[in-house]
């Protein structure tokens, strides 16, 4: 787990500033033919496209996926999901499916394991039943990527904190040393850094502490479709707000939307 999650932090982390690279230059040059009626309004639309995908491109260099969710389909087949808050960019990473949190599929990461859940996708309803799930924090100190805290759940052992996901991959690369001394400071070093249970987070400022993901009930909430009317209630902290401003980014998100979505908006009915 430690290895693929830093390689596809690696991965989309770089496709993701190589596309930034692309997307510069001067918009009206890329038209072949031009309007000079319709050029300015088309160059400005074009523009706005650029700046959301360099910005999107922008957040993912540095909080390139926030979860990795492991099912199993109908068909007791094995899959592996890397959820992104932002739209997610190709890669070649191996084993890796990225999609973002606000698509239908994005709902994998608020459930736990054992949770089941239906879930309509390109090629029709399917059914996946978590086997496996881990909550990031990334962040790259000295060019080298890792993962702070990172929560993970699995069938057979439980939920952990893993405090370092790069101190446990490289716990694991020297599991065959033959000096007896090292490998049992490593056994230490790696016993300290996955702790059982969740660890909450420390305060390190005085800012409002955000969650990348949603809890299952919020998660509900935040992926009723666009037309629904609802009231929250509750105490102060319980999550309201939170749920209230990720709801309306995903309903401005057109990718976010299914298919009625699309249509109650193209027909000016939400």
């Amino acid at each position: 787990m430690a290895r693929q999650s830093l390689e596809v932090f690696d991965v989309v982390a770089s496709t993701a500033t190589s596309l930034i690279e692309k997307i510069r230059g001067p918009v009206p040059d890329v038209f072949t033919h031009t309007n000079t009626l319709t050029q300015e309004k088309a160059a400005a639309s074009l523009g706005k496209i650029k700046d959301e995908n360099q910005s999107n491109y922008l957040r993912l260099r540095y909080e390139p996926v926030v979860a990795r969710v492991v099912v199993l389909d109908d068909e007791a087949k094995e899959h592996v999901f890397f959820i992104s808050r932002f739209t997610p960019v190709p890669t070649g990473a191996s084993g890796a499916r990225l999609v973002s949190y606000r698509a239908p599929l994005g709902r994998l990461a608020a459930l736990r394991v054992g949770d089941d859940a239906s879930i309509v996708t390109p090629a029709g309803m399917r059914n996946y039943e978590i086997i496996e799930r881990a909550a990031f924090r990334p962040i790259q100190d000295k060019g080298e990527w890792d993962s702070r805290d990172t929560r993970v759940e699995g069938q057979g052992y439980g939920a952990i904190t893993v405090q370092s996901l790069r101190a446990l991959r490289v716990g694991t690369d020297g599991a065959e040393a033959e000096d007896i001394l090292p490998a049992q400071l490593a056994d230490d070093a790696a016993a300290r850094n996955v702790i059982e249970g969740f660890r909450r987070e420390h305060l390190r400022s005085m800012s409002l502490r955000e969650n990348p993901t949603l809890d299952r009930f919020q998660d509900e909430v935040f992926r009723l479709p666009i037309a629904s009317r609802l009231v929250l209630m509750g105490p102060p902290g319980s999550g309201k707000t939170t749920t209230l401003i990720k709801r309306l980014g995903q309903k401005l998100d057109w990718d976010g939307l299914d298919e009625d979505e699309h249509e109650r908006v193209e027909a000016g009915l939400a």
